[in-house]
């Protein structure tokens, strides 16, 4: 699954090692972005958004430890291998369980751009904005079906 990569990212951005969390940035990027091609079209403006927004929260002065983010681009890869099923029926569970997993990793990336003084942050908070509206339209059905 992917969610625990998304995970490793909020976490290595709450560490010392500024090229890694620099790689990690990266490659939730790509997975921002294979999710944004891959999603209905109903779900696809907030993640085209959200992956344009965090886009530019992956620029920064610190150079990226590439090695570090070959598991994310890996799961980016599959994303886009899977095609547009996700988000869809029983996947939308999943989907907006990723979505919310990708809101913390977004708000983590702000504080560490905050704490270095990067204006990137910016960028990053308009994308986890965009992938929190992205995240109630995914919850939707999956909650409609629990009430039921």
């Amino acid at each position: 699954m992917v969610a625990p990569l998304v995970e490793l990212v909020a976490a290595t951005l709450t560490a010392d090692d500024d090229e890694d969390a620099a790689a990690h940035l990266v490659g939730m990027g790509e997975l921002l972005d294979a999710l944004a091609q891959t999603s209905p079209a109903s779900k696809r403006s907030e993640l085209n958004q959200a992956a344009r927004a965090f886009e530019r929260a992956t620029c920064s002065h610190i150079r990226a430890e590439r090695s570090a983010n070959r598991a994310m681009r890996s799961a980016a890869r599959g994303i886009l291998r899977a095609g547009v099923a996700l988000g869809r029926g029983e996947d939308a569970g999943a989907t907006a369980m990723l979505l919310s997993t990708l809101i913390l990793a977004a708000v983590a990336a702000v504080l560490w751009h905050a704490a270095r003084g990067h204006a990137q942050q910016a960028a990053a908070r308009q994308a986890a904005w965009n992938l929190r509206a992205a995240c109630r339209s995914s919850a939707a059905f999956p909650l409609s079906v629990m009430r039921e």
